[in-house]
């Protein structure tokens, strides 16, 4: 991600924003607050320009990315926050479907010297409840480093700044809290158990993202409908792009990993619920607001940048109406932000 760290810095991004921002948007209105947006946003702008070669829309979003940016800055439904928060999101499960496997929970708290580690038997996995990409995997006695581990914890807690650069509101609002969760897979220690990402749009899930293989060697992802036919789409973040990569078998239990996943997100515009699928074991991972923080190119095989690179991004955004957020409204959390 393209970080902003002096002023020169700052100043040569500002400069280029107003050289090419003001050429995004329908209207000399809606291309003016693109600009303002993104000269108060620069890491934001920045990042989204390293993927896409342009600046967001946020005036008047028709793409998936957009929509999520446009979430990012201005949407203040009280359920985003809920998915920010890990914990929170497994209540919310929870009363949705009583029956659904949740990962099981060995402690939490906002004190990581509390944590009982030594009274733990691993595998287990330590992690905060607001913070992205953040895990210490604890598969064997000897990996269990205490003073190492809660070092870890309170520099995670420390980072208040989670999301603020790129506009993540929601995660500004979770109380810092540690998580103690069993590992999902003691069968498979050494890798990461393989996971399917459903996109659902109202209720309905539209496609699904499967990861397979990531700690063995033998790397499977890609795209499917809800049917498990395979789409060749490909993903491209501000500093690389993940091709294909194999053909996974239908999971078994799709149907019901697809109806899990369609109660989830009812009545959310647009939400992605994480599962996993072991042997038939179906366990929730988490629920995102703000998949890649709106900043993944899904694009087919051929230039992601081309004149049709965003297509499928435009076809995901048109299954999602955004809230109708008064202009002024707009302005002021743009300004204020988190």
């Amino acid at each position: 991600m393209p970080r902003l760290r002096t002023i020169a810095d700052i100043a040569r991004e500002q400069v280029r924003i107003l050289r090419a921002a003001g050429r995004v948007g329908s209207s000399p209105a809606d291309r003016l607050f693109n600009t303002v947006v993104a000269l108060l946003w620069p890491r934001l702008a920045t990042a989204y320009r390293e993927t896409f070669g342009t600046y967001p829309d946020v005036a008047r979003p028709r793409t998936l990315s957009d929509k999520v940016q446009h979430r990012k800055l201005f949407d203040r439904d009280p359920r985003i926050v809920t998915f920010c928060d890990k914990l929170a999101t497994r209540e919310y499960a929870r009363r949705l479907l009583p029956d659904l496997e949740l990962p099981d929970l060995l402690w939490s708290g906002p004190d990581p010297a509390a944590m009982p580690l030594a009274e733990l038997q691993p595998p287990f996995v330590v992690k905060p409840n607001n913070r992205s990409n953040r895990i210490i995997f604890v598969r064997r006695p000897e990996d269990l480093d205490q003073a190492a581990i809660v070092a870890r914890c309170h520099e995670w807690l420390g980072e208040r700044r989670h999301g603020r650069a790129l506009g993540e509101w929601g995660y500004g609002r979770v109380p810092g809290r540690i998580m103690v969760e069993r590992y999902l897979d003691e069968s498979t220690l050494d890798d990461v158990p393989s996971d399917y990402k459903m996109f659902v749009f109202d209720g309905r899930t539209q496609v699904i993202y499967h990861s397979a293989g990531r700690g063995s060697g033998t790397r499977l992802r890609g795209w499917y409908t809800p049917e498990w036919e395979r789409l060749s789409w490909h993903k491209k973040t501000p500093t690389e792009t993940i091709p294909l990569a194999g053909t996974a078998p239908r999971p078994p239990d799709l149907e019901r990993m697809v109806s899990i996943a369609d109660r989830l997100g009812a009545g959310i515009g647009f939400l992605r619920v994480d599962l996993y699928n072991l042997r038939g074991r179906i366990v929730l991972g988490e629920l995102t607001a703000y998949p890649y923080s709106g900043i993944v190119l899904i694009y087919e095989a051929e230039d992601p940048l081309s004149g049709r690179g965003r297509d499928i991004d435009e076809r995901l955004g048109a299954l999602w109406p955004v809230p109708e957020i008064p202009l002024g409204t707009r302005v002021a959390r743009a300004m204020t932000g988190w």
